[in-house]
């Protein structure tokens, strides 16, 4: 996280971000929800703020997502997806 916090006016702008997520560490809580099981990958996701005094909630803004190295397979042990990283 990084980004500029002043206190008057109170303000605040940004960016939030995580890096290299292990997707695989988290199937627990997803899954029930898909048919297929991930082996590999990690996920970064990064989003800027900006935050003024007064004002109700923070949006976001300039949101993104990357999927690096991810490899998944049907609950059947069949490949059907493979994504890996670029050079």
């Amino acid at each position: 996280m990084k980004g500029n916090l002043t206190l008057s006016p109170l303000a605040s702008e940004g960016t939030v971000a995580l890096a290299k997520v292990l997707l695989k560490k988290y199937a627990p809580y997803y899954g029930d929800a898909v048919r297929f099981d991930i082996n590999g990958g990690t996920l970064d996701v990064r989003s800027g703020y900006r935050f003024t005094g007064g004002r109700a909630g923070i949006p976001a803004h300039r949101p993104g997502a990357a999927l690096s190295d991810l490899r998944s397979v049907s609950r059947k042990r069949e490949e059907f997806l493979k994504i890996p990283d670029s050079p």
